[in-house]
């Protein structure tokens, strides 16, 4: 699946996909384009002004979205048909096991350039890490059968 990879965020050109998925779901202005994509990503990349609507600009020049009179963008017919989109919602998708690794992974490897960057994590973040780790030991140990019957 074309957006099951949030690590291709960091990817040049990667930009107007994350667009086409957004608006796709409903019509956005760019500043909320710039939210959602910060949202998404949780809080690991906010695009700048410069970046989003330039890539705005291609996009409704290249006839995939439009610009509508309240200034949100919506995904065109021809948007539609070039990425292969059908009538059910994005969000109404299942993911499957494997996807979601996938997109895992790529955060896991995103963290690590983090923590290279900057050196270490905070407090905050080696507990929240370690939360997660847990979860993750916890899924790998019971395989997901428990899971259903272990609710918390």
């Amino acid at each position: 699946m074309m957006f099951g990879n949030f690590g291709a965020f960091r990817k040049r050109g990667s930009l107007r996909y994350w667009i086409l998925y957004l608006i796709y779901n409903r019509p956005m202005s760019g500043a909320e384009i710039m939210d959602e994509i910060e949202k998404h990503s949780f809080g690991l990349w906010r695009p700048s002004p410069g970046s989003i609507y330039p890539a705005l600009e291609s996009l409704v020049s290249e006839g995939l979205i439009i610009r509508k009179d309240d200034g949100r963008y919506e995904l065109s017919e021809k948007g539609k048909e070039d990425l292969g989109i059908d009538n059910i919602s994005q969000s109404d998708r299942m993911k499957t096991a494997d996807s979601v690794l996938s997109e895992l992974y790529s955060y896991a490897q995103y963290l690590e350039d983090i923590v290279r960057r900057d050196g270490k994590l905070s407090a905050s973040d080696r507990d929240k890490l370690q939360t997660v780790i847990e979860k993750l030991n916890e899924i790998l140990r019971f395989g997901g059968d428990s899971i259903a019957n272990n609710k918390d």
